[in-house]
């Protein structure tokens, strides 16, 4: 079954990044390195716990990314929750007096773009079918 384009768009949007905040880790490590810590720098940047958030966040997004291209429905329910949390987040903290920036209105665009893409009918319909029908 071919996927369509949106979800191919979508999921390779969602491995780069994962390897961004992969790319993340990799210089938090790189600058604990340089200030000093040399012997053990993976060690001490292990125990960091600003360490551990991009580096699960990278794990997450790289299996959906996986489920996605491999047209898994839990890859696509995953993607709209975490991107629909992500959405509301934003919100409060407009609707709170957080600060504004233009990319804000972008990004929560976006987001709501790929959640209702994700629930249309004719994309819903490839992740539902089974991929070898008996």
């Amino acid at each position: 079954m071919r996927r369509p384009p949106g979800v191919t768009t979508i999921a390779t949007a969602s491995l780069l990044f994962a390897v961004y905040q992969l790319a993340l880790v990799f210089i938090e490590i790189s600058r604990l390195h340089a200030a000093g810590l040399v012997n053990f720098p993976f060690r001490y940047a292990l125990s960091m716990p600003g360490t551990y958030i991009p580096l699960v966040g990278s794990l997450v997004w790289s299996l959906i990314a996986w489920g996605l291209f491999r047209l898994q429905n839990w890859a696509r329910m995953a993607a709209a929750l975490l991107l629909g949390i992500g959405l509301a987040f934003e919100v409060t903290n407009l609707a709170m007096g957080g600060r504004f920036h233009w990319w804000m209105v972008v990004e929560m665009f976006v987001q709501l773009v790929v959640i209702w893409y994700f629930f249309r009918v004719s994309v819903l319909d490839r992740f539902l079918k089974p991929a070898n029908p008996l």
